[in-house]
């Protein structure tokens, strides 16, 4: 954990892709049928961003079985992120991407899987962050935005290459108790050109009482989301384009918009007036998949 561990660990970045590692070596033998080990073997993970969604996300890909994955981010852990990122008190002070790598490598999986980097992901290193699935977890609109097009300006003329079958975008927005998760492949201009539309500018992006702009329970949601996400990508199966959770009193005008967007994805707590809804709209609907977080429905 001293200096000298943290730039060893710095240094295994840029080998991560070429250097022969060890599986995963958790037990996976409560999931193997829906993802074996083997559909990590050509995979590598970058998490753009080591706070609230992209510490999640990244606990959750290694219990999944990640063989590889890099970890970005500049800042340090802090008191306030304790609450609702997956750092512990003892790291505090550190830099997230090292922190965060320390307790995916040698407190949960007890190998080495996770390399880390203290630098912000930018459009000028898209090279060293690009792999077969990059999960963007910046705070910046602005920022999700041009590492966005760094990423499709490389993608879109490789989209099946010697490397990886295809390449994955995944990234999720949170706020109070709305989380939305967006997934676009590299196959699919049709699917960029939607996810486009969902971009806004840093200065349009809703304002949220300090109190409530971030809550665990969200995160873990959200990270849930693009797990799934992420597992269907592996498996060459149906990617969702968009999914969303929100309480029942804002999910009728968010699923309102996916439906006219054709948003393939809406999860919400479920309410008579929602029922109503998805009945109404999935008659006017080409593509609907709904799915209750609550009562099995």
């Amino acid at each position: 954990r001293g200096a000298v561990g943290r730039q060893s660990v710095a240094a295994t970045r840029t080998t991560t892709r070429k250097k022969k590692k060890k599986p995963n070596m958790l037990d996976n033998s409560r999931f193997v049928d829906m993802l074996p080990s083997a559909s990590w073997d050509n995979n590598h993970v970058s998490i753009l961003g080591c706070g609230g969604g992209g510490s999640h996300l990244a606990h959750l890909l290694a219990r999944m079985g990640a063989h590889h994955m890099t970890l970005w981010d500049d800042d340090n852990v802090a008191e306030e992120n304790l609450a609702v990122q997956m750092f512990t008190r003892e790291t505090l002070g550190e830099n997230k991407a090292f922190a965060l790598c320390h307790l995916i490598n040698d407190t949960l999986v007890g190998e080495e899987i996770a390399c880390a980097y203290a630098e912000r992901a930018t459009p000028d290193n898209v090279m060293e962050w690009l792999t077969s699935i990059v999960c963007c977890e910046v705070d910046s609109m602005d920022t999700r935005a041009a590492l966005f097009a760094a990423w499709w300006d490389v993608v879109k003329d490789r989209a099946h290459d010697e490397i990886y079958g295809g390449y994955l975008w995944i990234e999720s927005r949170t706020g109070g108790e709305v989380a939305r998760v967006y997934a676009v492949q590299s196959h699919d201009g049709a699917m960029t050109e939607q996810y486009r539309k969902t971009l806004y500018t840093s200065a349009a992006a809703a304002s949220v009482p300090c109190g409530a702009r971030s809550v665990g329970y969200m995160q873990y949601l959200a990270g849930g989301l693009e797990g799934l996400a992420v597992q269907r990508f592996l498996r060459d199966d149906y990617v969702p384009f968009e999914q969303i959770i929100a309480p029942a009193e804002v999910g009728i005008g968010l699923f309102t918009s996916a439906i006219k967007s054709q948003s393939p994805e809406v999860i919400t707590y479920p309410t008579d007036a929602m029922r109503e809804a998805i009945t109404f709209y999935t008659e006017n609907a080409t593509v609907v998949h709904m799915q209750y977080s609550a009562e099995g429905d």
